[in-house]
């Protein structure tokens, strides 16, 4: 079976068969892909017989039932108020995804319309964990921090947050740590003796002026990177019980940044989809929307009916908005993202258990 690798692309698009749908954010994925007409054919109407196909982007997702092809042309019935163009995607998950691209040759009438498939794509990635689809009311996830800025030196945005925050530490710190300053990368002045400094960790260094320690303002991202925002160095030697302060001090900071640079929104969104991998969930808050795309990754509650919070961490994979609907209150955004942590910490073990037990639960 012949076959090509291919990698989903990451502009936006406007997605066709499914009314005026546009792709915000895509992640990669690796996909095999079939184009030749006689093994797609013989692909849809033997392996995948029986097996229920669904319109892609549409939520819930909209079964398209079918007959065996004719001369390569199949027959496919769906619910009359779905529009469909010149073009549609089905999908179906099995212990993969699996993506089908049709070209319409008639449209019979609603509901009932006539399509070639036009190419097949195959996830090369094993689908770790089975999707288990949500009823309204049964889970939701509600006070979502949002990061307004890229936490990193080089954020101008981020620096006049900053600076207003290193000015007050210093002040308050300098009455505990004499001659103590804090230095950030992006200052015209910034030390050279600092430009090599290696690390996370405070150490000794050596100034113009003498000897000096030096605490590193260290950020860990979500994802586990790390970034040294600013320094704080106090002339002399620093005892132990000063060095631990310092560090203290440097997290301290941290949090404050983290907290200026971060908004909390407590607007309840439906739960589409949940597995012990990841989430969809269909947003409909403005700053969520407007937000979201701009970041890598949210924190958020997932709540589940009769339960306690569980703080969660989610890596942005996909983002898409969805057509208009008769009665909707305002466009809505579809975002798919892997579950990578626990607030600002790992994802421990304790909660895995747990959000498996509560998975487990709502599967039945």
């Amino acid at each position: 079976m012949s076959s090509e690798e291919k990698t989903s692309p990451e502009d936006n698009t406007k997605v066709p068969g499914a009314g005026a749908m546009k792709v915000i954010v895509n992640g990669k994925r690796d996909w095999e892909v079939l184009r030749d007409p006689t093994k797609l054919t013989y692909l849809i109407d033997n392996k995948l017989e029986g097996r229920a196909l669904f319109l892609k982007h549409s939520v819930p997702p909209a079964e398209f039932s079918r007959e065996l092809s004719e001369d390569g042309v199949m027959t496919f019935y769906y619910a009359p108020n779905i529009p469909i163009q010149g073009n549609f995607t089905l999908f179906l998950t099995l212990n993969r995804q699996i993506e089908l691209d049709f070209q319409v040759e008639e449209i019979v009438e609603p509901g009932h319309l006539k399509a070639k498939p036009v190419e097949v794509r195959i996830g090369k990635a094993m689908r770790a964990f089975p999707r288990i689809p949500v009823g309204d009311d049964v889970v939701h996830v509600t006070n979502f921090r949002v990061s307004k800025n890229e936490i990193a030196p080089n954020n101008t945005k981020l620096q006049i947050t900053n600076q207003v925050i290193f000015s007050e530490f210093e002040k308050r710190l300098g009455a505990r740590f004499n001659g103590m300053k804090i230095h950030a990368p992006y200052d015209p002045k910034f030390p050279d003796f600092l430009k090599s400094f290696e690390g996370h960790v405070g150490v000794p260094v050596s100034t113009a002026m003498g000897p000096a320690f030096a605490e590193p303002v260290v950020y860990e991202s979500e994802a586990g990177g790390k970034a040294n925002l600013a320094y704080m160095v106090v002339p002399g030697e620093l005892d132990p019980v000063g060095q631990k302060e310092l560090a203290t001090a440097a997290d301290e900071m941290v949090k404050r940044i983290i907290d200026a640079n971060t908004f909390l929104i407590k607007d309840k969104q439906r739960v589409v989809n949940i597995s012990e991998g990841g989430i969809a969930i269909m947003l409909t808050n403005e700053d969520l929307k407007k937000y979201a795309p701009l970041r890598k990754w949210i924190t958020f509650d997932l709540i589940f009916k009769m339960q306690a919070p569980l703080r969660l961490h989610g890596a942005i994979r996909h983002m898409e908005e969805l057509p208009p609907a008769t009665g909707d209150d305002g466009e809505k955004v579809l975002a798919g993202l892997d579950f990578q942590g626990l607030g600002h910490t790992d994802f421990r073990k304790g909660s895995k258990d747990r959000l498996k037990s509560l998975l487990q639960m709502l599967a039945g």
